[in-house]
């Protein structure tokens, strides 16, 4: 079978999705070694992406999320002989004329498009992102989510993806395992935190597009006395806005030790 697998994910700006594609670019040719792949690169990515010798990669310029490879496929990289289309990324382009396959990770796009992206983006990707989705949701193969709330959304917005949802859990790297003392992290963390009291820890790039300011605004009004909730990013001060808003609160800023991409906040009622 002959495969084409958007692997565009894969470049130097690191991402969850781009460990993903990765994955399956390190592992698919082995697993499938009858199968040949054509794989969608892009321009800064890496060279090869893969040195199996099943594998051939374009070279597709614009982003995983432009436009113009969603309206027109076909003009940037060539179906001829493409037997199945994979898109990792909750995308299905217009016109693929093979069965095609996409996981969708969320659906944010449809349900909350206000929490989807922030401003200028969300206004430019409204006129076509939301349609790609609905799209990968209606006309797609298969759909592959990563878990079954996924599953259930999917299913609420599109019942007759019913037959066509599988859900395939996202492995986890070894450093993401149970620890064998629970206490020695505990104790870590107290460290880290300068406080023994239970934590959030809320994971991700300092950009925008992940909106930590939200989640510090949703965890903050949850009836919780003493929690702290940490924030990965380059800004230490970048949930502050939202906590401030918060009638009742007050926060104080702490570093945390050995951790310098982490801005600490606790708040009390």
């Amino acid at each position: 079978m002959n495969i084409a697998i958007d692997a565009r994910y894969v470049r130097e700006k690191p991402s969850g999705i781009g460990t993903y594609v990765q994955a399956l670019v390190e592992r698919l040719p082995t697993l499938a070694s009858h199968s040949r792949f054509l794989l969608w690169t892009h321009p800064l990515g890496p060279r090869p992406l893969s040195r199996a010798d099943n594998v051939r990669e374009v070279v597709v310029r614009p982003g995983p999320n432009s436009p113009l490879p969603i309206w027109w496929p076909a003009r940037y990289t060539p179906f001829d002989g493409v037997e199945l289309f994979h898109n990792p990324h909750n995308l299905l382009p217009r016109g693929v004329p093979c069965p095609s396959v996409v996981t969708v990770h969320d659906v944010m796009a449809i349900e909350r498009p206000d929490l989807h992206l922030p401003g200028i983006e969300r206004l430019a990707k409204r006129t076509y992102y939301p349609g790609a989705v609905w799209r990968a949701l209606r006309e797609s193969t298969l759909i592959i989510v990563p878990t079954e709330d996924t599953a259930r959304r999917v299913l609420a917005l599109e019942p007759s993806a019913r037959t066509r949802v599988r859900v395939i859990r996202e492995a986890a790297e070894p450093i993401f395992r149970p620890a064998s003392d629970v206490h020695l992290p505990r104790q870590h963390a107290a460290v880290l935190t300068e406080s023994d009291a239970p934590y959030f820890l809320v994971v991700g790039a300092n950009a925008a597009t992940k909106r930590h300011e939200d989640a510090v605004t949703a965890l903050a009004s949850l009836p919780l006395r003493g929690a702290w909730c940490s924030c990965n990013g380059e800004d230490p001060a970048a949930a502050v806005p939202a906590l401030r808003r918060l009638p009742n609160r007050s926060e104080s800023p702490t570093a945390s030790p050995g951790c310098p991409e982490s801005a600490a906040r606790t708040w009390s009622r």
